[in-house]
C-alpha cells in the first residue's frame, strides 16, 4: 500500500515538473545546439516519454498506444524530445477527460524525406477557427490552467531538430499532431548501429541462445539484429520444446514470447529455476502500451516486439549481468560504502546487496564518509544527494578535487525527485550516475554491476 501510494505521489510530482520545464523552456533564448544532439531510436526516446510521464492513474496510462512498427533513427536532443512528447500526452489527456473510450494513438512511419510520428486522440476535435491559432504565443482554449506556451515550446524545439510539428483535426472526430523528423543519411545510421554493437560487443559476442515461440517474421529480424554480435540461435515452437533444449544444450539466455505455449514466459522461467537452470528469459510482447515494469516478474526483463535495437541488447546484457552466479563471481571481494543519513535507508541498501559476497560500510552524513574513505579502500561510493551537515553534491566535489588515490572513485548518486535541475547538479559535482528512490531491486543491481565494472560499460 505504501509503495503505491509512493508511486502516485511520484507521479503528481513528476507531472508538475514536466508543466514547469515546458513553461520555463519557452523564456529560454537559447537554442538547442548541433552538439548537443545524439542518434537515438524513437521507438526507443517515444516508450521512454511514455514509461516516464507523470500519469494521473492507470487509466489514464491505458488510453495510450504506441505503435513502432516503421521505428527510424532520428537525430535530437533527448530531454527537449520528451519534453515534446508530453506536452503533447497532457493536452491530450486533459481534453480526453470527458470521452467515454478516449484513447491516443502514437504511430511512427518511416518517409523518404521526412519519417514521422504521429499522435492521435479521438477527442472532440479542434474547430477550424481555433486550429489557425493553436502555434500562437498565449493563445489557449479549451484548457483550464493553460500558458498558451506550450505548443510555441513544441514547434521551436521541432525547428532546432530541422524539423517541424502541424496539426490536423476534424471536429467531433479527431485531433492529430504530426513530428516531421529529416531522414538520415545510411552512413549516419550505420555509423550508430556500428557504435552500437562495438559498445556490447565485449558482453554479448558469442554467446548462445534460444528463441521461443518467435514468430517467423519476428525471428528474421532477431537473427539480423544479433548476426553482427556472432551469438548463435536455436528454435523451439513452444514452452515444451524449449524445455527439452535446454535440457539437452547450454544456452546463456533464451528470448520468448510472454504468452509462449502452453504456459507462457513467466511458467518456463520458473520451470527452469526448479530445475536449477538459472537461464536469463527475456520475454517480449506485441501489446501496444504493455508494461515493461518486471520487478515482480519471474523474466527478466520484457521488451516490445518489434524490438529497437538499443533496446534489444540492453535487455540482454542487463539479463545476463543479473544472474546471480555472475553477479556474485563479479561482485565477491568487492568494498561499497553507503552514505545516507537515514538508518532505513542504509538497511534496505545492505538487504539488495546481502549475499553477493561484498563488504558494506556505512555513513550517515558526507563528512563521515569523506573520513572513511581516508582510512581504508572502497570500490563503490552509494550515497543520499540531500543529507544534512555535508550533502551528497558538496561530497562528491571535494572527492573529486582532493588529489587522492580515491579521488576517481565511481559515485552512485541517490534521491526521492531526479529533476533536471538535480541531474544537473549531479553531473556538474562527479557523482557519476543516479537512481531515484525508493530504489528497485533490478535497476539497483544493474546500476550497481555497471558501475564496479563486471563488463565493460555502455555510454
Amino acid at each position: 500500500m505504501l509503495n503505491n501510494r509512493i508511486a502516485k505521489a511520484q507521479m503528481a510530482v513528476n507531472r508538475g515538473l514536466h508543466v514547469i520545464e515546458m513553461t520555463l523552456g519557452n523564456f529560454r533564448k537559447d537554442e538547442t545546439s548541433d552538439k548537443d544532439m545524439i542518434c537515438i531510436s524513437a521507438a526507443t526516446a517515444t516508450r521512454k516519454a511514455l514509461e516516464e510521464y507523470g500519469y494521473a492513474s492507470e487509466e489514464e496510462r491505458r488510453m495510450i498506444h504506441l505503435h513502432p512498427a516503421e521505428d527510424f533513427i532520428f537525430r535530437v536532443e533527448e530531454n527537449s524530445y520528451m519534453l515534446v512528447m508530453y506536452n503533447l500526452i497532457v493536452n491530450a489527456l486533459q481534453i480526453l477527460q470527458s470521452t467515454h473510450g478516449g484513447r491516443i494513438d502514437i504511430t511512427l512511419l518511416r518517409g523518404e524525406k521526412m519519417n514521422r510520428i504521429l499522435i492521435r486522440d479521438n477527442g472532440p476535435g479542434i474547430p477550424p477557427k481555433i486550429l489557425s491559432q493553436i502555434f500562437d504565443p498565449f493563445f489557449t482554449s479549451g484548457k483550464k490552467g493553460g500558458t498558451g506556451l506550450g505548443l510555441v515550446f513544441c514547434q521551436r524545439v521541432m525547428h532546432s531538430f530541422k524539423g517541424r510539428i502541424t496539426c490536423e483535426s476534424e471536429p467531433g472526430a479527431y485531433t492529430e499532431f504530426t513530428l516531421e523528423f529529416p531522414v538520415l543519411d545510411q552512413a549516419t545510421v550505420n555509423h550508430y548501429e556500428s557504435s552500437l554493437y562495438a559498445a556490447y560487443a565485449p558482453a554479448l559476442s558469442g554467446k548462445k541462445a534460444l528463441l521461443a515461440g518467435i514468430p517467423e517474421a519476428y525471428a528474421q529480424l532477431l537473427r539480423r539484429q544479433l548476426t553482427p554480435l556472432h551469438i548463435a540461435l536455436d528454435e523451439a515452437a513452444d514452452g515444451d520444446l524449449a524445455l527439452e533444449l535446454i535440457d539437452a544444450n547450454r544456452y546463456d539466455f533464451v528470448l520468448a514470447d510472454m504468452s509462449l505455449p502452453p504456459s507462457g514466459a513467466e511458467k518456463l522461467a520458473k520451470s527452469l529455476k526448479n530445475r536449477g537452470r538459472n537461464i536469463p528469459i527475456v520475454a517480449y510482447s506485441t501489446s501496444v502500451n504493455a508494461s515493461t515494469d518486471t520487478t515482480r516478474s519471474s523474466v527478466s526483463a520484457l521488451i516490445p516486439m518489434p524490438p529497437a535495437l538499443p533496446e534489444l541488447l540492453e535487455a540482454i546484457k542487463n539479463s545476463l549481468e543479473m544472474v546471480r552466479e555472475t553477479l556474485k563471481n563479479s561482485l565477491a571481494g568487492k568494498s561499497v560504502l553507503v552514505a545516507d543519513d537515514l538508518d532505513f535507508n542504509r538497511r534496505v541498501i545492505k538487504l539488495m546487496l546481502d549475499k553477493l559476497g561484498i563488504t558494506i560500510c556505512e555513513a550517515s552524513n558526507g563528512l563521515e564518509a569523506i573520513e572513511l574513505l581516508k582510512s581504508r579502500h572502497f570500490d563503490l561510493l552509494i550515497m543520499d544527494m540531500r543529507m544534512p551537515v555535508l550533502d551528497g553534491f558538496e561530497t562528491a566535489k571535494r572527492i573529486r578535487s582532493t588529489p587522492s588515490a580515491w579521488r576517481d572513485m565511481p559515485i552512485l548518486g541517490m534521491s526521492g525527485d531526479l529533476d533536471n535541475t538535480t541531474l544537473k547538479l549531479a553531473i556538474e559535482s562527479g557523482i557519476n550516475d543516479s537512481l531515484i528512490k525508493p530504489l528497485k531491486l533490478k535497476s539497483f543491481l544493474q546500476k550497481v554491476s555497471a558501475m564496479l565494472k563486471i563488463s565493460q560499460p555502455i555510454n
